[in-house]
């Protein structure tokens, strides 16, 4: 018992000189003056600190011969600390006084008196104090492995001074500190593999600054983190101003990013109010219409109107269209391609959406970059296109069934019940975004919230408007992944025009498309060489901004997503086509090995990333035909393995995996997943205390919880939101007959898709006058 007291009296003893070593330190590389060498100073150091710790073993014995209780050991360290206290704010307080913030008021009175009031309080040991200065950041252990960010204590911080007396205003601050070295370099678009402090043949090059420096160009636009805990009368400005009085460092930056208190999430907006009923109002009509439906009495009744309605947006009656299981109508292995597709995004934005410097052992990513098993979750950017490919050929199977049975289409109507489907689970993401940053604190909550936040406030109405992707601005982000829907809709519009020309032309019009396809595939290779872009979003760039600048240039652009989504359009005529030649529809010989070529061109495509990666220097022109030809390549694969699972029935194992019935309910909930996973993903790491260590069982850890997270979100979202709105459309809009903007075509003598000619009268109003003739020659 004797030997553990002596051992906690040693490690308390090295504890209260490290506290203030650091403090001592901090004001003594102050004296410019000092001029004497470094091994002459290194000496005197070590005689004072020996003399130091004679002092204070000293005066920790004396106090120990006058108390013998259990608390000597304690007495003894607060009555050292106290005058360690002492010396150490007598000193404080002299340069502080003679300095420039005091004596030309660089920092405000509030500041000043605060600062005093923290000094006193910390010669007093009083608790608040000394929880202020316990969950600082300083500087974290792990530099040379990639460690640049230490957040200190973020709740220790703000609840500092509840500690404190009634009477007393005192609260603690929590302050994010950016911090970086200025690289001497005048290059732009810098990447992994650059070397800018290239140590060999140097005096250095065996030493530690050479793993040190290996990767200080990311310095360049990449910054580490720390924290600092302050009393609340200091704002953000006076912080500012003391960093940059107290670290006057060559080369080397220290900015104040935010500062945040208890009191930030305590007021509401009136746009967040609103927003707030909104929600409290759609909430309680849910919920009350699925108790007034369970009760007994209405269904004596079930022809009522008014019963009708409350089934419609019923939470039971929805839960039991979520478990249905798909007609035969529909195309149940698109169910679990689509599930498997999005299991693919939500996995790679983990890594795409992460703050990478704030992660500990951040070179691991760097390292993981030139390996290339991991480039089936960095290069999962053409899984958009799958998604491009479905909705096309869902779309184009419609309208060509909708034609050959009825002879007729409308596309307004279509169009509105396609804006009537999106519309409410957007409004809802750009309302979460406003409501969301006063929900919650965390240390990098205003850098991420401000962000999407201020994004949103100047770009809203893009992602309402189906034009999120023609923005050019990196700085007013608002939900990036909103692109696609604008892109898919804007291809949506379109695609009216080559589903005309397939009914009317049919093979000539596919040969046609085709060869127009591979004529645009060239022209993006020529587009792509004449630029000098990247072949695809590459994450060996240093600069994250950039990537996002790229990602407006070269994978959000509609025209870029023409030819999945026409290769998508022309595998929904094929399914319309060889679907009435069942159940033995006539296929080439050749047909079932394409699986081959077609599993190959994935891989290849996937693993190119990689190689684009390792090899910067690859030729522009194999790099360009890439960027041309790829979703060409692509999309033929992916559509060969839909049309391949719904039309033979020689592929029972892959059929029968894709089209399992637990995919179904997952597959209908996949929007609502797409939509709320990328804020699920930002409120994690804002709200995360301490930085996670890198590793990819890390980061899958990472992608379990966002997709569990965004799985259950989006349930609620299904049940309270998108699939109530939907139905009440549908059953009072949306399934009624319109005949403003109606496409009647008079139909072939055959009953198949083979009619070569037609005419088509649009009508707009109820008397169906023909109001302009379109004939189809």
């Amino acid at each position: 018992m004797l030997k553990l007291q002596t051992e906690m009296n040693k490690f308390s003893f090295k504890l209260i000189l490290l506290i203030w070593f650091g403090i001592f330190f901090t004001f003594t590389v102050q004296d410019e003056t000092n001029r004497t060498s470094i091994y002459d100073s290194t000496s005197n150091l070590r005689n004072n600190i020996e003399q130091f710790g004679h002092a204070v073993s000293s005066e920790y014995w004396k106090t120990l011969d006058k108390n013998d209780n259990i608390l000597a050991p304690w007495l003894a360290y607060s009555s050292i600390l106290s005058q360690i206290n002492n010396a150490i704010v007598d000193m404080a307080s002299e340069s502080l006084m003679q300095s420039d913030l005091i004596t030309e008021q660089k920092i405000s009175i509030e500041c000043e008196q605060s600062m005093t009031d923290f000094l006193m309080a910390l010669v007093k040991q009083e608790s608040w104090a000394y929880r202020i200065l316990d969950a600082s950041g300083f500087v974290s252990s792990g530099i040379l492995a990639g460690t640049y960010t230490n957040f200190g204590d973020f709740d220790e911080c703000l609840h500092a001074g509840e500690s404190s007396l009634p009477n007393e205003n005192i609260h603690g601050q929590y302050c994010l500190l950016k911090y970086h070295a200025v690289v001497p370099t005048n290059r732009t678009h810098l990447i992994t593999q650059d070397l800018i402090f290239n140590t060999t043949g140097t005096a250095l090059e065996s030493t530690f600054f050479t793993d040190f420096l290996r990767y200080a160009h990311y310095f360049k636009v990449r910054q580490g983190r720390t924290a600092l805990c302050l009393p609340s009368g200091c704002s953000k400005n006076d912080l500012q101003t003391i960093v940059d009085y107290l670290l006057k460092i060559d080369k080397f930056v220290v900015n104040v990013d935010s500062c945040q208190t208890l009191s930030d999430i305590e007021h509401f907006t009136p746009l967040q109010i609103s927003i707030l009923v909104i929600f409290t109002l759609i909430t309680v009509s849910i919920i009350t219409a699925t108790a007034i439906e369970l009760l007994p009495i209405w269904h004596e009744n079930d022809q009522n109107q008014w019963h009708f309605l409350l089934r419609r947006i019923s939470i039971k009656q929805n839960i039991i269209a979520l478990l249905e299981p798909p007609s035969t109508e529909n195309f149940a292995s698109i169910n679990g391609l689509r599930v498997l597709t999005m299991i693919w995004l939500v996995y790679g934005h983990a890594y795409l959406l992460s703050v990478k410097e704030a992660f500990r052992s951040s070179t691991r990513f760097i390292e993981s970059l030139f390996d290339m098993k991991m480039y089936f979750l960095f290069n999962a950017w053409p899984a958009v296109d799958i998604f491009f490919i479905m909705s096309a050929l869902l779309h184009s199977y419609n309208s060509f069934r909708l034609l050959q049975s009825k002879q007729r289409i409308n596309i307004v109507q279509i169009i509105s019940n396609r804006i009537i489907r999106l519309w409410p689970l957007l409004w809802l993401i750009v309302a979460l975004v406003f409501l969301i940053p006063n929900l919650g604190q965390g240390p990098l909550w205003s850098e991420i919230m401000d962000q999407q936040v201020n994004g949103c406030y100047q770009s809203w109405w893009m992602i309402i408007s189906f034009t999120a992707n023609l923005r050019s601005d990196t700085k007013n982000l608002c939900q990036v992944h909103t692109w696609y829907l604008s892109a898919e809709f804007q291809l949506f519009l379109l695609s009216f025009l080559f589903i005309f020309l397939i009914y009317r032309f049919q093979k000539r019009a596919i040969i046609g498309m085709s060869v127009c396809n591979l004529l645009f595939c060239t022209l993006i290779t020529i587009h792509f060489y004449m630029k000098q872009f990247h072949p695809t979003i590459l994450f060996n760039q240093i600069d994250e901004m950039q990537m996002y600048r790229e990602m407006f240039e070269i994978y959000m652009p509609t025209y870029l997503h023409l030819t999945p989504y026409l290769v998508g359009i022309v595998t929904g005529y094929l399914l319309v086509t060889y679907k009435n030649q069942q159940p033995n529809p006539r296929m080439p010989n050749f047909f079932p090995y394409l699986w081959i070529p077609a599993l190959l061109f994935m891989i290849l495509i996937v693993i190119s990333g990689y190689l684009f990666t390792t090899y910067p220097q690859t030729p522009m022109i194999i790099q360009s035909l890439y960027a041309g030809f790829h979703r060409l390549a692509w999309s033929l694969s992916i559509a060969y393995i839909i049309f391949f699972c719904e039309i033979t029935h020689a592929c029972h194992l892959v059929k029968d995996f894709l089209s399992s019935q637990i995919f179904t309910p997952i597959s209908k909930l996949c929007y609502s997943i797409y939509l709320i996973h990328f804020i699920i993903t930002w409120v994690r790491y804002a709200y995360a205390r301490q930085p996670l260590v890198f590793d990819h069982y890390t980061m899958f850890n990472e992608f379990i919880i966002n997709w569990v997270y965004s799985f259950c979100f989006a349930l609620i979202i299904y049940l309270f939101v998108e699939c109530p709105f939907a139905n009440i459309y549908s059953t009072y809009i949306g399934k009624r007959h319109w005949s403003f903007g109606e496409i009647r075509l008079k139909a072939s003598r055959s009953n198949q898709l083979t009619i070569n000619t037609s005419k088509a009268v649009i009508n707009n109003d109820n008397n169906n006058k023909p109001m302009t003739v379109i004939e189809m020659k």
